[in-house]
């Protein structure tokens, strides 16, 4: 398991953050790539149907409590 560190916050798989760049919206954690300092998300909560991933930098993540 991947866990990142920094700006006061730790960031793992299953974690929910907001993105600086989208305010409004909450996002889960899939996994973090150490390599490029991004993370996969998706959008939460969960639709029924099509749940897509994207990438996003960690310099871009606000944590946020559970959803």
């Amino acid at each position: 398991m991947h866990e990142s560190r920094g700006k006061g916050m730790t960031i793992q798989p299953g974690s929910f953050v907001s993105l600086r760049s989208r305010p409004s919206g909450t996002y889960q954690v899939l996994n973090i790539d150490p390599a490029s300092d991004h993370v996969w998300l998706r959008r939460w909560p969960l639709r029924r149907t099509s749940n897509p991933t994207f990438t996003a930098p960690l310099a871009d993540l606000e944590h946020c409590e559970a959803a």
